[in-house]
């Protein structure tokens, strides 16, 4: 019998209720970044430099993929990384190992920017201009830029800033060379503390199952997916699995997998709202949770556990708070399907310990 695992579980529960952000990466790519409003935010929150100099100017037509290779500029390739990034996964919450918050305000509360330098070999991080923190990456080739027209270049470049964004964290998640590849490895794969191999590891394989779903099926013809759902594979298993002496994952079967890159994304009318919190979470065993939606009358509250199955509903409550006794719930984690009396949903995770 096939084996449906619980990330691709969560994934259709997520992106079955939610309103997907990026629909259609393909059709996303196409758009030059500079015609999206969102942009202006994007380069206060990032500088791009390039030889330490700051890039104003992102000389840009559509659609991207039929660009000549040489109108489009490392600059601009990574204006529009950081506008997928901004998209990807907006509005989740709880679902980094490694933050409470998004990819994007992860990096951005991090670094300042990226700098791109000539006769820079894949990149590192980071070096410091006028008292600002910027990673450095080198100036693509002519192939690579190419490349990054597809989302599993552009996969490369998100996978790749997180790594070396996470050199900033704590104790700077050094590397050291004990699978071998000299200062190319991470201790042990530790998801309650990734380091940065382990980060490009964990997106990938969110990536491939949909938990993290960009619309990679919307308008991808079959040969192209099947090229993605591979990229995907290929990084987990065999570049990044690698990368770790410790603790290392087991290999992904894609059969394991219900829905690889996840199902198309849907737009619907259940779409996040308000600010809701949860708290306390983490919650002790057998303590109440209190839900407070600041505004909002809400409706029902489902609550699933990680195999994707209704195992309590709740129903009919008071203006703005929730009080959940939670004594039926064993230690775990939950997601909470919120929905208020619109019919708008906001999806939380909690855990029990």
């Amino acid at each position: 019998m096939k084996r449906i695992s619980t990330i691709s579980i969560l994934s259709f529960l997520l992106y079955s209720i939610t309103l997907a952000q990026i629909y259609d990466i393909k059709k996303f790519l196409d758009q030059c970044p500079t015609n999206d409003p969102v942009i202006d935010t994007i380069l206060k929150d990032f500088e791009i430099r390039l030889n330490d100099e700051i890039v104003t100017e992102f000389p840009c037509s559509e659609p991207v993929s039929a660009l000549p290779v040489s109108s489009y500029s490392n600059p601009l390739i990574y204006l529009h990384t950081l506008r997928v990034i901004y998209y990807m996964d907006k509005h989740m919450v709880n679902h980094l190992p490694w933050t409470d918050t998004t990819l994007y305000v992860w990096m951005k509360d991090r670094v300042d920017g990226i700098n791109i330098k000539d006769g820079v070999a894949g990149g590192y991080c980071c070096n410091e201009i006028d008292g600002k923190i910027f990673f450095v990456t080198g100036n693509a080739d002519d192939f690579n830029r190419e490349f990054d027209k597809k989302w599993i270049g552009i996969s490369g470049n998100i996978d790749f800033f997180a790594h070396e964004v996470r050199h900033t964290d704590g104790n700077g998640y050094y590397h050291s060379s004990c699978c071998g590849i000299t200062n190319g490895c991470d201790d042990k794969y530790d998801e309650a503390d990734l380091g940065a191999y382990g980060i490009q590891y964990w997106l990938n394989k969110s990536w491939l199952s949909g938990l993290i779903n960009v619309g990679a099926r919307t308008s991808h013809t079959a040969s192209e997916i099947n090229e993605i759902i591979n990229w995907h594979l290929g990084s987990v298993n065999n570049t990044f699995r690698n990368r770790f002496c410790e603790d290392i994952p087991d290999i992904i079967n894609i059969e394991d997998i219900d829905i690889p890159l996840g199902a198309v994304p849907t737009f619907n009318k259940t779409i996040e709202f308000g600010t809701i919190k949860l708290y306390p979470n983490p919650l002790n065993y057998g303590s109440k949770l209190t839900i407070i939606a600041p505004g909002s009358q809400l409706h029902k509250i489902e609550v699933f556990n990680t195999s994707g199955l209704l195992i309590k509903t709740i129903k009919d409550f008071s203006l703005g708070e929730v009080i959940i006794n939670t004594t039926d719930l064993k230690p775990n984690i939950y997601i909470l399907k919120i929905q208020d009396s619109s019919e708008n949903v906001s999806i939380q995770k909690l855990i029990i310990q």
